[in-house]
């Protein structure tokens, strides 16, 4: 059995939120038709979607976009005026004036919710150009999941979801502590600090599942700890800002909920 634990409302709100409401639209010269919230990235993969023009702050839009100019850079524009280059994809069209594959634009962690217009505009002479309105939600809080039971020195499954950067297209890197950074590091100590017990890296969407290895109760050895790792009840603390490599990144804290460590 798992348990779960949310984030302070203070500090711990997620700037990218997971791409719960994925977009599949076709934009082209003659007007834009769409398809609905889905679970996959590719057109390809879509069946029956319905018409959903809703993204989270922080989250991707995934369009395919065709009725370009051929061979010509798109660009995206939110409200007209803010110039959108995170993403995944190309925004190169190809000879028959599309976007090849699936595109996907991030919607900026810092936009106002409510109703907002994406213009696409490619370099062509005269340029083709289309809007489309969409509406933009709240990011739910950064959330972690421990396993309730532990064995020192063995795998230890953790996972989480709202860990994304604000303005990249990439997850956040979030640093594990134990008890609030009571154990430290005795051999491979992270990013110059021993309390740091482990470092994952979140998805582009947010998320992460994974094990780290907890201490094995030595003073010693590639696991071991100072002071040496006890059984019973203890906890982690989750948080991101300083350690991704872009920088920018959203500062959060998180704390687990308790488990029981077993020699």
């Amino acid at each position: 059995m798992n348990s779960t634990a949310t984030a302070e409302p203070r500090a711990h709100r997620s700037f990218r939120a997971r791409a719960t409401a994925l977009i599949v639209a076709t934009i082209a010269a003659a007007g834009i038709t769409l398809g609905g919230a889905v679970p996959a990235f590719a057109a390809a993969d879509v069946t029956n979607p319905t018409s959903d023009y809703t993204v989270q702050k922080g989250g991707l839009w995934t369009f395919v976009a065709t009725g370009f100019n051929a061979n010509k850079t798109v660009t995206i524009k939110l409200d007209g005026t803010t110039t959108l280059t995170e993403g995944i994809g190309t925004r190169t069209t190809d000879g028959s004036g599309n976007l090849t594959g699936t595109t996907r634009v991030k919607i900026p962690a810092g936009t106002s919710t409510g109703a907002h217009t994406l213009v696409f505009t490619d370099n062509g002479s005269p340029a083709a150009s289309k809007t489309v309105n969409i509406s933009v939600q709240a990011a739910p809080a950064a959330t972690v999941t421990v396993a309730a039971t532990g064995t020192r020195g063995n795998s230890f499954s953790i996972s989480g979801s709202g860990w994304s950067h604000p303005t990249l297209a990439s997850g956040s890197r979030i640093a594990i502590k134990i008890d609030e950074g009571a154990y430290s590091r005795v051999s491979g100590i992270l990013n110059g600090n021993a309390t740091i017990w482990a470092i994952v890296d979140a998805d582009v969407d947010g998320n992460f599942s994974t094990t780290i290895t907890l201490p094995s109760g030595a003073t010693s050895g590639t696991h071991g700890s100072s002071p040496a790792f006890p059984t019973g009840s203890h906890s982690l603390r989750f948080l991101s800002g300083s350690l991704h490599p872009g920088g920018g990144d959203q500062p959060r804290t998180v704390l687990s909920s308790t488990f029981n460590v077993t020699s």
